[in-house]
């Protein structure tokens, strides 16, 4: 007769309160001991624009095998006294001001979002860029949208990103 059709329950011993044969504090000291696992490919990206209308400089990291910005080391967006802004307004980029962003072939692109809360609008700031492949580095030429986003009113302003570099 095979396993299924035993007609008596097999029996177990009963646990006599003994204490494993591997103690823990053995098992914590030898998982320590193992080599760290590989860390996920990282690179870095720093982009800056510089015109009359605004300063945007951003410092992170990036995910290689991603694509995507996964640290923020220093952020900030200034818009500059003139049309969209009195005076000049400086905004703080963090890793939580990013919501699209996406590096594929050649292409770059990411937006940011700041609230200015003293205009009631809310600022973004496209980025889209195309690797030029003539350099050594990976140096990104391209341009930007900044769109303020307010009640009753949306404006868009268009320029050019001095640079953006990544590895």
């Amino acid at each position: 007769m095979g396993f299924a059709g035993r007609s008596s329950p097999q029996r177990r011993r009963p646990d006599r309160g003994r204490k494993p044969c591997v103690p823990q504090a053995f098992l914590l000291a030898a998982a320590l001991a193992l080599p760290p696992l590989p860390a996920a490919a990282t690179g870095t990206i720093f982009c800056s624009i510089e015109d009359r209308n605004l300063s945007f400089e951003l410092a992170g990291d990036t995910s290689v095998e991603y694509g995507t910005i996964i640290a923020v080391h220093t952020g900030s967006l200034r818009l500059k006294p003139g049309r969209y802004a009195k005076s000049g307004t400086d905004f703080a980029v963090t890793k939580d001001s990013i919501f699209l962003q996406w590096s594929f072939d050649r292409d770059l692109r990411f937006a940011i979002h700041v609230d200015d809360p003293d205009n009631e609008r809310t600022i973004i700031l496209a980025i889209i860029a195309e690797r030029d492949d003539r350099l050594e580095v990976d140096n990104y030429r391209g341009r930007y949208v900044l769109q303020f986003v307010g009640k009753n009113r949306t404006d868009v302003v268009n320029g050019r990103i001095k640079s953006c570099q990544g590895d």
